[in-house]
């Protein structure tokens, strides 16, 4: 039966022939997915049934082996070019968008993305905040691999040859550990054979946004003679922003937005030392974000037996304010003097002794946020990232088997300014707001700047039996050296010259400040000094190393019946050294008790050693349908907690160290084939998870990581793709999950002052995880009409819908439901020999898709933030290959 499809889509202009000769001389065949099937693309393909069948083959690499998805003894996904760009795949955000079951909280183009707040098959206990890209929680459940390096970043996806979400614990075939999956992006490697080239130019605007979204980049391959080739891409792009700014408080100087310490707010009335704020006039577009982003790739075949590809990339982002929002507020009245408000009024009676006694009556007014894409956050958010990736690739075939070394050096840095004023002036989860602790200033505000920078080595050796034998092996070796060195450095500006003013204690007499302080402050804390600004001065070096010997053995004992064991054991050792200090706060908060610059210092290092297991077995009940069953364990990396074990700050020494967590995934699946035309996976899984690691902060505001419990997640998956005419294509996905813990999490830690032991982190038996979708589908339908010999007409839709859940526990922190939602996007392309051009439609209903929440208990009202999808954006694209 021959295809209709004289037109070839944009970036995919070569031949299945050349792509077919291309993969024999390098011995592996890449993927297809089924929206590149109605036309030829750089992906190799082979007919299922060469006469009769349009279903086409998608080839992976996922078992470190070119094998059909179809052969793959586990469920996996793998997404083509074509799809990437069809579905206008991006970044984590457009993934979570077709992978079913593929959990992500969506903070936009941001450079944030150190904290990687997604997760599969339901593996995440952390809450579905912002997180920020502070870096010393715990890693992410899911390992992302770019070729065949680990990374702990987000990079830009443009020049993929294709993407493999590989499901449930990897660690036997990869040296990044993980919980829950594998994401792999597989990048298109130098051609040695031709010269091409592909240009893209889009631009679009966003419902909401005063200026337009313009993307550019290109791709050149160059080949130097019969065995070389110099592959180079690059982009820019601009993300106009549509938040509006509401509540920014004015400074006494703008300064730089990095500065630190940032500049005092300005005083309503200057006559009065209790005077509240003076805002700006509400700011448009906020959140703009531009990346930029180039890679290299040179690759050398000095013989048949020997390839070299060496690569780097380089990406910087820069983003204005955080995409969040916090809707409809309305105008209010706010007082942090409010004897309503626990822990500042009723609950601690210094505080209301100074609001009566001595009439302090701050009274801030702040603005309305009615609109659905607007903040009232005190200032502005911005931060950049720089990261640099070299990397390098030689295979050696020896003929019985090929040896592969993956060397990579990353090297990172990065900043951004944050406001936390809510979680200082509002009751936590213990009913204790700590602005009680600093007088109830009437302009508290708390900006902070992260920093950090570093560098990650990996080494990765692996082994790789060829042919097709009865026994086939991979054997590995993976090392990592990981160093990181990060700031945090917090302010209340204007504190301290607020507490030396003349009129603080208006009709009070000569009574000091000191002593008012001392009246209401308990304890240690009577010594607070008010001779800074700072707040929190915070230095911290890390490093970890681990190494590992990992592989698995698959025996065919017969043609269609196969076993796989694998296995992995790993060292580990992880250091740390932090250095504190807390000016304001005196030798009340020193370690020592007596130190004015309220110094802490900690040094922490532990070892730790570990071995994991799979076993896996299928079986082929006839040439287009196969079940099989996996045992597969999990884990991620422990480490050292950065918190002092002495002073008022100080935590339970049995809290320092904490372990690695394992999950023990079992499943069971079928894959097949029906009617020729329709390519079907299914799988059921049960994940047993112990040990879990939730990231939290002690009394003092330490983030740390705590082990927690055992959880359970159980649930099912299924993916159909196929045609259902011979211009008409879909993909339909499904994932239903349910996780949960398995038994009541109580952990224990001495409560602010150091002085009682209480509970820090508990959640009951048999609450749902946070961000955990209990449902979640996607769907794809491509149409393409052919309009003559020369040109074809490609309509597309795809759409997903992403269930309800929560962003905390329940238990853990009052929190407010993250509501379900659909959300579709569409486009149409006129496509011809060598150009296309795309007219696009992205969130075509304009849903509001929230994906993360930082919960009422944790922030006062005008400082709840939500995470919500980009508005519809409408937009052109032109692309042109040579």
């Amino acid at each position: 039966m021959k295809k209709q499809c004289k037109g070839k889509r944009p970036g995919h202009f070569n031949s299945k022939k050349n792509a077919k000769k291309r993969a024999k001389k390098s011995g592996l065949l890449t993927g297809c997915s089924v929206t590149a099937l109605t036309c030829a693309s750089t992906l190799a393909v082979m007919p299922i049934h060469a006469e009769e069948s349009l279903i086409e083959e998608v080839v992976v690499t996922a078992t470190r082996r070119a094998v059909s998805t179809q052969d793959v003894p586990y469920n996996i996904s793998a997404l083509s070019e074509a799809m990437l760009e069809q579905n206008r795949v991006d970044g984590f955000a457009g993934l979570s968008e077709t992978i079913a079951g593929f959990a992500y909280v969506n903070q936009g183009p941001t450079s944030r993305g150190l904290q990687k707040r997604y997760s599969l098959r339901g593996i995440q206990a952390n809450p579905v905040t912002s997180g920020g890209f502070f870096p010393d929680r715990s890693v992410a459940p899911v390992s992302t691999y770019y070729g065949d390096h680990p990374i702990n970043f987000d990079l830009s996806i443009n020049d993929l040859q294709r993407v493999e979400v590989l499901r449930g614990p990897q660690g036997t075939l990869y040296g990044s550990g993980s919980l829950g999956g594998t994401i792999r992006f597989i990048p298109n490697e130098p051609k040695l054979d031709e010269f091409e080239a592909n240009v893209s130019a889009e631009n679009s605007y966003t419902n909401k946004s005063g200026e337009a979204n313009y993307d550019l980049d290109g791709v050149v391959n160059i080949p130097f003679g019969d065995n070389a080739a110099l592959r180079v891409g690059g982009g820019f792009k601009h993300f106009g922003g549509y938040i509006d700014a509401k509540g920014l408080i004015a400074n006494t100087d703008p300064g730089n937005p990095f500065s630190a310490p940032v500049a005092a707010p300005r005083v309503a009335n200057p006559n009065v030392d209790q005077s509240g704020f003076v805002f700006e006039e509400p700011k448009k577009d906020v959140n703009d974000t531009e990346i930029w982003h180039i890679r290299t790739q040179f690759k050398i075949e000095p013989s048949d037996e020997l390839s070299i590809l060496l690569g780097y990339h380089h990406e910087d982002i820069q983003t204005d304010s955080q995409q969040v929002v916090t809707p409809n507020q309305p105008s209010e009245t706010f007082s942090i003097n409010d004897a309503s408000l626990p822990g500042i009024g009723t609950a601690n009676a210094g505080g209301a002794y100074l609001r009566g006694y001595f009439g302090l009556d701050d009274v801030t007014t702040y603005p309305g946020t009615t609109g659905k894409y607007e903040h009232s956050f005190p200032q502005l958010t911005p931060s950049e990232y720089d990261v640099d990736v070299y990397t390098a690739d030689v295979d050696y075939d020896f003929g019985f088997a090929t040896l592969t070394s993956a060397t990579s050096l990353t090297k990172f840095e990065g900043e951004e300014l944050l406001e936390s004023r809510g979680g200082w002036v509002s009751p936590g989860p213990s009913g204790f707001s700590f602005s009680y602790y600093y007088g109830n200033f009437p302009r508290f505000t708390t900006p902070y700047l992260n920093t950090h920078d570093g560098e990650d080595f990996t080494q990765e050796l692996r082994l790789v039996s060829n042919g097709d034998n009865a026994v086939e092996y991979t054997f590995g070796y993976y090392y990592t050296n990981q160093k990181k060195s990060s700031t945090y450095f917090q302010t209340f500006p204007g504190v301290s010259e607020w507490a030396q003013g003349d009129n603080l204690l208006s009709g009070a007499g000569t009574t000091s400040w000191v002593a008012i302080n001392r009246f209401f402050v308990v304890n240690s804390f009577a010594a607070y000094e008010f001779n800074s600004d700072i707040a929190f001065d915070w230095r911290a070096k890390k490093k970890f190393t681990e190494h590992a010997l990992f592989g698995e053995i698959t025996w065919h004992a017969t043609p269609e019946w196969q076993f796989t064991g694998g296995f992995r054991t790993f060292w580990q050792d992880n250091d740390v050294d932090m250095l504190q200090f807390q000016p304001l706060c005196g030798t009340g908060c020193s370690i020592t008790g007596t130190d004015p610059s309220g110094r802490t210092e900690f040094t922490g290092k532990t070892d730790q050693s570990d071995q994991i297991f799979k076993l896996n077995t299928s079986y082929d009940l006839s040439d287009n349908l196969m079940v099989y069953f996996n045992w597969a364990e999990g884990f991620r990396k422990g480490g050292v907690n950065i918190v002092p074990l002495t002073g008022v700050f100080r935590s339970l020494e049995e809290l320092v160290e904490y372990e690695p967590d394992k999950t023990s995934n079992f499943e069971i699946g079928v894959k097949g084939i029906i009617l020729d035309k329709i390519r079907f996976s299914a799988a059921a899984y049960l994940i047993k998870w112990k040990d879990i690691q939730v990231d939290d902060g002690n009394s003092a505001g330490f983030v740390r990581v705590l082990n927690g419990g055992k959880a359970e997640s159980k649930g099912f998956e299924l993916e159909l793709d196929g045609y259902i005419t011979e211009n008409l294509t879909f993909r339909l996905a499904y994932a239903y999950t349910d996780a949960s813990l398995e038994e009541d999490v109580d952990i224990l830690d001495y409560g602010f002052g150091g002085n009682r032991i209480r509970s820090t982190y508990s959640a009951p038996k048999g609450e749902a995880f946070p961000g955990s979708l209990e449902h979640s589908a996607s769907w794809a339908f491509d149409y393409r009409y052919p309009m003559s010999d020369a040109m074809d007409l490609d309509f597309h839709v795809n759409g997903s819908y992403r269930g309800k859940t929560t962003a905390d526990y329940l238990a853990q922190r009052s929190t407010f439901p993250i509501k379900a939602f659909t959300k579709w996007d569409a486009s149409v392309s006129l496509i011809s020999e060598g150009w296309a051009a795309t007219l696009f439609v992205e969130n075509l209903t304009n849903v509001l898709g929230s994906t993360a929440r930082r919960p009422e208990a944790q922030v006062m009202a005008p400082f709840v933030q939500v995470f919500h999808a980009r508005p519809r954006t409408v937009g052109v694209r032109v692309d042109f290959d040579w």
